[in-house]
């Protein structure tokens, strides 16, 4: 059976750690420690100096049916849970790896008709980032009688419905043992001092951790495609020009590390081979000539030391490093980079609607090339922030794991984007009412009582603020409205938001990137940077204010308050500004509609613009 997954997916959202569904089956991929040593490494310059100089590796391309295979793709995926049943008999089976079959889907061994084995439904986790299955054999007897806790059967399992039950619930259906006749229903079992009633303790392992680990966590039991079961820690970097002759390798490590003796050398040191100086020596000095102590220098390449930038080392310059770009008086020309700034399309042809817009906006540029790089650090399970419950991507335990020769899945993107900034001083006025204030105040408490503000923070900074929520709410608006005329379908399109000060604090960033995501399904057609020529860009953004000055779910959609997941949203829905989780930063969290527009004309930053655009729309109808 063939099974189909992108390259970019082993990064987002089937990377190390999460459950992937497909086909029937159900596989986690494992750490980066298990998968093949010789991959290939994406470039990203910035992302290292982040994260510590770790290797960017990506899965290779594979044209077979042997996708899951370690010798093939170099990413291996373990079945899990390894607890099915089938749908006919409803027989329960463990299965293991010495029962797999290549190519082969697990079957039934007790129906005639051999139908496929189906996975559980529940799985077990801890906030310590463990995942496991249930224990089934103990949760059919645990409940039972001193003969029934005795019987230790697991191959007469069933996992069945309750008799005589009429619930379509949990509570309808049991585990039963056919062989002492023990039972227990579903019922409560994804409560959360579920697990713990029943005596069972976290095994401190993950589905391709052979052995395990003292685990003092209470595992929780969950459905498998919970949404708290996997919080990745996802880093991004739009691949930049950059005039600091800090950033970048030197041309002496660049030539390292491109060279044949490189791939080698890392992966016998990774092993903990020995390697003789003299001959590491003799082979630096064969590529490079002027480097004082090569020994020294190679070791340097080989731990990111000698070859990541000693600037851009936080998220904050991460990001002032693209608006830096971005704001530049010129268009640039790289080999990933292409941009070139261009205006509304007005130049002062006395359209007083079209003046009052650009009057909204500091600068447009279109990017008609740009490389994005994602990196998989991470995850947490049940609750993210928690630094000692993060497991890194490398197999490493907790933030500040070892980055010397280790590895972290990484994908890269070509693709095409339109940039857009905000009028600074109309902002800022705007930022300064009592109204809009009183409105961000109460997402920034909601946000402080989240158990999510630690995941959230680091796109919105420190202080929630109210041009980060108008920003981030205007991005979501126009995702939909570009995707609808460029042709590109909305989980194609990305955001990317600029809404901190500079790390100096010489400088307010507002702007917002809608760039193209997606480039190895649907690739970079130009249909998205079209409608950022003049004077597409106008009628789109009009038409956006249109979108989002009414919604299909109005008035229950503006007059939520601290609505959604932890109150963590105000006038938003799926009906006007949810997209897709992988376009959003911030999971379709921090969102109101009423900040871009408003119907009471108190808090919208566009609402003046709304209103021109309303009156010229009804000169041109004209009376009736």
């Amino acid at each position: 059976m063939k099974r189909n997954l992108r390259l970019a997916q082993t990064v987002s959202p089937y990377g190390v750690g999460a459950i992937l569904d497909i086909n029937g089956e159900s596989f986690v991929a494992a750490d980066t420690s298990h998968w093949l040593k010789a991959l290939d490494e994406v470039s990203s310059e910035r992302l290292r100096a982040l994260l510590g100089g770790p290797k960017l590796v990506t899965p290779r391309t594979d044209e077979s049916e042997k996708v899951y295979s370690t010798d093939s793709g170099g990413v291996p995926f373990i079945r899990f849970p390894a607890w099915l049943f089938c749908k006919s008999c409803r027989r329960m089976v463990q299965w293991h790896k010495g029962m797999e079959e290549r190519g082969k889907v697990p079957r039934c061994s007790w129906c005639p008709s051999h139908p496929q084995l189906v996975p559980m439904r529940i799985v077990q986790a801890c906030a310590a980032g463990h995942l496991d299955d249930v224990d089934w054999q103990w949760y059919a007897h645990f409940r039972g009688t001193q003969a029934h806790r005795q019987c230790e059967q697991r191959t007469e399992l069933y996992f069945d419905a309750v008799a005589d039950s009429l619930s379509a619930g949990l509570e309808g259906v049991e585990i039963r043992c056919g062989a002492c006749g023990a039972s227990n229903t579903l019922a409560s079992i994804t409560e959360s001092n579920s697990v713990d009633s029943m005596g069972v303790s976290c095994r401190g392992r993950n589905p391709w951790d052979r052995g395990g680990s003292e685990c003092g966590e209470t595992p929780r039991a969950l459905q498998r495609g919970a949404s708290n079961l996997y919080y990745p820690t996802l880093w991004t970097s739009i691949e930049v020009p950059s005039d600091n002759s800090d950033i970048g390798e030197s041309e002496a490590a660049e030539t390292i590390r491109r060279s044949l003796y490189y791939g080698v050398i890392a992966n016998l040191l990774e092993a903990g081979h020995t390697l003789d100086e003299d001959v590491v020596v003799g082979i630096v000095e064969r590529l490079v000539v002027d480097v004082e102590q090569p020994w020294e220098f190679v070791r340097g390449v080989l731990s990111g030391e000698a070859s990541v930038p000693a600037t851009t080392t936080d998220v904050h310059g991460l990001i002032s490093g693209e608006w830096a770009v971005f704001c530049a008086p010129d268009g640039l020309v790289t080999e990933d980079f292409v941009s070139r700034r261009v205006g509304l399309g007005i130049g002062g042809g006395g359209d007083a609607l079209g003046e009052l817009a650009e009057d909204h906006f500091g600068s447009v540029v279109l990017v008609d090339r740009l490389r994005e790089v994602r990196v998989l650090e991470g995850f947490h399970r049940l609750a993210p922030g928690r630094l000692d419950g993060f497991v890194r991507a490398d197999g490493r335990r907790g933030v500040e794991g070892g980055t010397a020769l280790s590895r972290l899945p990484a994908s890269e993107v070509f693709g095409e984007g339109i940039f857009l900034s905000l009028n600074a001083d109309r902002l800022a006025a705007w930022e300064t009412r009592p109204e809009v204030q009183r409105r961000v105040r109460h997402l920034a408490d909601n946000l402080d009582d989240s158990h999510l503000r630690g995941y959230l923070e680091r796109t919105t900074g420190p202080v929630l603020s109210p041009r980060f929520l108008l920003l981030h709410t205007l991005a979501h608006l126009l995702i939909r409205r570009l995707a609808f005329e460029s042709g590109y379908g909305v989980s194609s399109l990305r955001e990317r938001l600029y809404s901190r000060s500079s790390p100096d604090g010489s400088a307010e960033m507002n702007g917002v990137l809608i760039y193209t995501a997606a480039g190895d399904s649907e690739g970079t057609l130009g249909g998205l940077v079209r409608q950022g020529e003049a004077p597409n860009l106008l009628r789109v953004l009009l038409e956006t204010l249109q979108e989002a000055a009414w919604c299909s779910s109005d008035p229950l959609c503006s007059e939520q308050f601290g609505a959604g997941f932890d109150g963590l949203g105000h006038a938003a829905c799926h009906a006007c500004s949810y997209v897709s989780e992988t376009s959003c930063e911030c999971g379709n969290h921090l969102l109101d509609r009423l900040l871009v527009v408003d119907a009471n004309r108190t808090v919208g930053f566009f609402d003046g613009l709304f209103d021109a655009s309303e009156a010229a729309a009804a000169r041109l109808v004209g009376p009736r």
